[in-house]
């Protein structure tokens, strides 16, 4: 029987696979060389923690229902 990786662990797991291709995005890219626009960067922020605010319980609950697991 195979033993499922707790979320926490797949997620770390996935998010290595992808650092490559995340640090490659043009504006990761621009933000570690300093050239981000400020306005532009605040806005992200905070569009940002509005999605994340709504959508992180809604996944949370999938999590839980989909592997029995919770996110630690």
């Amino acid at each position: 029987m195979t033993k499922t990786l707790p979320f926490s662990d797949r997620f770390m797991q996935v998010m290595e696979e992808h650092k490559a291709d995340f640090y490659a995005n043009p504006v990761i890219q621009a933000m570690i060389a300093g050239e981000v626009n400020p306005e532009a960067l605040l806005y992200y922020v905070q569009q940002d923690y509005c999605y994340l605010g709504h959508y992180l319980p809604l996944y949370e609950q999938v999590c839980q229902t989909l592997t029995g697991q919770t996110i630690n």
